[in-house]
């Protein structure tokens, strides 16, 4: 098969999806999975950054990226003390609007990041081995203004984190700034 260029106009996430999908059927081990997975995740949800992250005993070893900037490859961070943790520990998508309204998610992590907004979800739920996070300096509310797992991969960019509409929609949703799923 033959690698898409997933910066090419022409390419629809469904070709996207499409090509992943046989990529994905001739993967040959894990390592080929999460290359398969950091190359076309985020083209194809249109995020600022993704993190593919594995399950290593109660460490969360953030093992791959692709983002518009720096982020945590290569680093290894307990499980109970981070995002991706917390998916897996809950077994559920995890959605984060606005990390600063979010007491549980280490700021000094992001302070240093364009990260503003996490929708993180556990890799096989049922029984946790890693997770995939999608980041971005914020998530893209539906037409109603909620925010949801099913928005959550719209990571925008605009860094307009202090809209009051956007704090009254998370109210709604289930208040203190983080939705869940």
């Amino acid at each position: 098969m033959t690698p898409l260029d997933y910066t090419d106009q022409q390419a629809t996430p469904l070709a996207v999806l499409t090509h992943a999908i046989a990529q994905l059927a001739g993967a040959r081990d894990a390592s080929h999975v999460v290359e398969i997975i950091r190359a076309t995740a985020r083209s194809m949800i249109g995020c600022q950054g993704i993190a593919v992250i594995r399950k290593e005993d109660d460490l969360c070893h953030y093992i791959e990226e692709d983002a518009i900037g720096a982020l945590w490859k290569g680093q290894k961070f307990p499980a109970s003390a981070c995002v991706s943790g917390w998916a897996m520990a809950e077994r559920k998508t995890i959605v984060i609007p606005d990390i600063d309204h979010e007491d549980r998610v280490p700021r000094e992590l992001y302070q240093d990041t364009f990260v503003r907004a996490i929708a993180m979800t556990p890799v096989r739920p049922q029984d946790p081995i890693g997770a995939i996070g999608l980041l971005g300096g914020t998530l893209s509310a539906d037409e109603d203004g909620d925010r949801d797992s099913r928005s959550a991969g719209k990571c925008g960019g605009n860094g307009d984190r202090k809209r009051p509409a956007d704090r009254r929609a998370v109210r709604r949703a289930g208040g203190g700034g983080t939705r869940t799923r």
